[in-house]
């Protein structure tokens, strides 16, 4: 059997701007340099800027990334993520935001704790959420103290930073296009309904430097593209996607 102990990584990129151009090509910098496990880089560009695009092509052409998909039209992170996980070849699998600063090991760390509890559903993130733990006690599942560290258990963390099994993946399923749908929570209350725990860190590991700035949460998502006559079409999950679930 061939052997697929390696992680697959979701890098999703969209430029709404220079500052966040800037970022995502240093956040993908410092997701390079911070892991010592083999992986497996897959980037999603949703477009509107040009150099970025060919930042990225070169990384791809010097191998440091594995898979590179530009769309031309701005689809949004879902499909973008489901076209990333269509992609996917590991046992591992790391779906990231292209505002994040790594810390050393900080993916081996996430793997090794969700290693901890083979029997139990675990996800993990390199992100402390304070604002998670303070919002809604429901939310909190307690503490682990493992070796001498503090970790905390919740249910809504780690949208933006996510490592799981392959077969959690898989159990999960893709994220959500249809229009009653929310940036915020779709996906979320789909690892909660199947009964997973996201494992976070006392101390980060991890920056979300672009400060949940850029996005309304809060919004209904949509995906389009565009023909080579203009026309647009709606990109919708009964089309892509439902067919593998």
């Amino acid at each position: 059997m061939e052997n697929k102990n390696y992680v697959s990584i979701i890098f999703i990129h969209y430029a709404m701007n220079e500052e966040r151009s800037l970022l995502a090509r240093a956040s993908l910098k410092s997701l390079q340099s911070t892991i010592h496990t083999p992986a497996e880089i897959i980037v999603i560009d949703n477009g509107d800027n040009l150099e970025d695009s060919k930042f990225f092509l070169k990384e791809c052409q010097e191998k440091k990334i594995a898979m590179y998909i530009r769309n031309s039209d701005n689809v949004n992170f879902p499909t973008a993520r489901n076209q990333g996980i269509m992609n996917l070849t590991g046992d591992w699998v790391a779906i990231v935001d292209n505002d994040i600063m790594y810390k050393e090991h900080w993916l081996e760390l996430c793997i090794n704790l969700i290693k901890k509890f083979p029997d139990e559903k675990r996800l993990s993130s390199p992100i402390n959420y304070p604002y998670v733990h303070g919002r809604d006690p429901r939310w909190r599942h307690g503490q682990l103290n493992l070796n001498g560290r503090i970790f905390n258990l919740t249910e809504r963390a780690g949208s933006n930073c996510l490592v799981m099994k392959r077969e959690s993946l898989e159990e999960i399923g893709f994220f959500n296009l249809d229009k009653e749908s929310r940036a915020g929570s779709s996906y979320t209350d789909r690892w909660v309904n199947a009964g997973y725990l996201v494992i976070t860190p006392g101390l980060n590991w991890a920056y979300d430097c672009g400060l949940r700035r850029g996005h309304n949460f809060g919004v209904h998502l949509s995906a389009e593209r565009t023909l080579t006559d203009g026309t647009k079409i709606k990109l919708k999950n009964e089309n892509l996607w439902k067919k593998y679930q």
